[in-house]
């Protein structure tokens, strides 16, 4: 399932708007017991949603009929959508944040961007970095403390 779920601040992120630029229709042999299979996994809402976006509802019913396995018009039509129907160029839109990530033939990319997460594991890095200088400074005495002539001594080596 593609998801922006990932994203900081993001609830749900699902599903993702399908924005394409490009579609591409393939021809894949029909096979009724696969989609029959495959459909008690779809969340029927989504799918409807998606095959809207790319501009192929085709008619699909807004909720999923009990006897769907009995009514091979309606398995057709999701064979087409699901298997047949290619998203070459475009892109995945995030519900909440409204980020996009590119689809580039026919692979869609919901990879964070490489800086950013370099970025943030500097950050983290920088925050260690500041948590330990406090704990090392919490252990050590306080050469200002000292009497005068033991802080004029230098340490052995």
């Amino acid at each position: 399932m593609l998801t922006s779920k990932g994203i900081k601040n993001v609830k749900e992120g699902f599903p993702l708007k399908i924005q394409a630029e490009e579609v591409r229709n393939v021809d894949i042999d029909f096979d009724r017991e696969f989609i029959s299979r495959t459909i008690p996994k779809l969340d029927w809402n989504a799918l409807i949603f998606a095959a809207q976006c790319v501009g192929h509802q085709e008619d699909l019913p807004e909720t999923l009929p009990e006897s769907y396995d009995n009514d091979e018009d309606l398995l057709k039509k999701l064979h087409h959508i699901l298997l047949e129907v290619e998203v070459v160029n475009g892109c995945l839109e995030c519900p909440e944040t409204k980020r996009k990530f590119p689809i580039s033939n026919g692979i869609p990319n919901i990879l964070m961007i490489l800086p950013t997460i370099v970025l943030l594991q500097v950050l983290r890095i920088q925050e260690r970095l500041q948590e330990l200088q406090l704990s090392v400074k919490s252990q050590t005495p306080d050469h200002r403390a000292r009497k005068p002539q033991e802080a004029r001594k230098s340490p052995p080596i």
